[in-house]
């Protein structure tokens, strides 16, 4: 047990917990048990303290240990959009080759990066690990973490902006390129400008440390992998055609939309370079599915509902919307758009919001609730685009229910989307109850 001190917590207090818990040891900057060896109430023995400056110094140090025991093939994940489903799929795709590891959900920090590293087998083919952001300062500490054989970069947009603003998301997401090892592989999307120029910048360690770029794009078939949407197979799962090394095949995936093309393109320029063969990567993508709340599409007696609520941000909310058009363009329903707000954007939020009713506003909703702050500046931009249907802002589950009461949607594809703090989740599950009373569901 690491004690870390937090700001309005410091593990410190919970040492008896922790050792009641079954610690093996524990890890701190003081001895919480500095006149004990037994707990008085129980007796149980307490566990040996190991006394370091910096408790989460320490676990980042015993990470980078384990790092050292692997023979694993380590891959870092990053990006603006889509990093914690491009890793899931990608780590389910590498596991036909063999036992491949990668961080439960989005553990992706300075706690939950070492954490998912310690747990992972050094005697894996693969690791996956995702690398998420929100300060200046945080990959190069993630960075000297995991240091990739291989380093994904998927894309990059707005977000976080109050840590990332000054420096600029590309050059914070590309200083991950910075500790790939030597003979390593860089796979950069193409599509980003100030991306590429992040590589260019680098041209000279690449070579020098014999690193393979594998760029990959959804509008340059010149790229080593490039990918493009065909639309939904008779089975709904996302058709996509994908040339990776010169090879061209069809996969069909868990992901939909245009914005899936990014994803599988990343993906596939990963996996040919780790040794997967053409077929492989057909088969894998075939199987593979999604975590939850992530793009998660269920449909009940009518309803077809896609839980994307985990997370959102400028990029990921335009890229859901405009698939989420697309799917119900394909099926012939209603679109109701059942958006939060988006977090941690600075002094960008008002005008990021007022271009999210924009982009609503583009899809063509029957209706439009939302959750969270910034509504004023999201009708603003759904009226300039010409959006006259209804806008219904929503406090909590009651509000939403009362309003699927009135307005009574027969039918329809709903789309949850917002940032973490909204619980849109709640929603999700209040819809659900409202239209497949006796659970009765076909995943997507």
């Amino acid at each position: 047990f690491f004690f870390l001190a937090g700001e309005r917590v410091d593990g410190h207090d919970f040492a008896l917990a922790a050792a009641k818990a079954g610690a093996c040891a524990v890890i701190a900057s003081r001895n919480p048990f500095w006149n004990l060896d037994r707990d008085s109430e129980t007796g149980l023995q307490l566990p040996p303290v190991f006394l370091v400056k910096e408790p989460l110094n320490a676990l980042w140090r015993l990470a980078i240990c384990h790092r050292d025991t692997t023979m694993a093939r380590v891959i870092g994940v990053t990006g603006t959009a889509g990093k914690t489903s491009v890793k899931e799929v990608l780590a389910q795709i590498l596991s036909l080759r063999g036992h491949t590891e990668r961080n439960p959900m989005n553990l992706n920090n300075q706690i939950g990066l070492p954490l998912s590293m310690l747990n992972a087998s050094a005697d894996a083919l693969f690791w996956v690990m995702e690398a998420g952001i929100s300060e200046a300062r945080d990959m190069d500490e993630l960075g000297r973490i995991l240091r990739p054989d291989t380093a994904l970069i998927l894309n990059v947009g707005k977000a976080h902006m109050v840590g990332l603003g000054e420096r600029g998301v590309a050059a914070n997401k590309a200083l991950l390129l910075d500790y790939i090892q030597p003979g390593g592989v860089a796979a950069v999307s193409a599509d980003y400008p100030d991306l590429q120029e992040e590589v260019e910048k680098r041209a000279d360690r690449f070579a020098d440390i014999g690193l393979d770029l594998a760029d990959f794009s959804t509008v340059s078939q010149k790229a080593f992998a490039w990918a493009e949407y065909l639309g939904s197979g008779p089975d709904l799962a996302g058709q996509y055609r994908v040339i990776v090394d010169g090879q061209d095949c069809i996969v069909h995936t868990c992901f939909r939309g245009d914005f899936g093309s990014e994803n599988v393109a990343a993906i596939a320029a990963v996996a040919v370079k780790m040794g997967l063969t053409t077929q492989e990567i057909i088969q894998g993508f075939a199987r593979a599915t999604l975590p939850n709340q992530r793009f998660n599409c269920r449909r009940y007696n009518g309803f077809t509902v896609v839980d994307d609520s985990y997370n959102a941000n400028p990029l990921s909310s335009a890229r859901m919307i405009h698939a989420c058009r697309s799917m119900a363009g394909e099926s012939g329903q209603p679109l109701f758009l059942v958006m939060g707000e988006m977090l941690e954007l600075g002094d960008i939020a008002e005008e990021a919001h007022e271009e999210l009713g924009q982009r609503m506003a583009e899809a063509a909703p029957e209706t439009v609730f939302w959750k969270g702050g910034h509504a004023d500046a999201v009708l603003r931009g759904l009226r300039r685009a010409g959006y006259a249907k209804g806008f219904y802002p929503v406090g909590g589950g009651q509000d939403f229910s009362l309003l699927l009461e009135e307005l009574e949607p027969k039918s329809g594809l709903f789309l949850f989307k917002g940032s973490r703090r909204n619980n849109l989740e709640r929603l999700v599950d209040i819809l659900r109850d409202r239209v497949a009373p006796a659970g009765e569901t076909d995943a997507l």
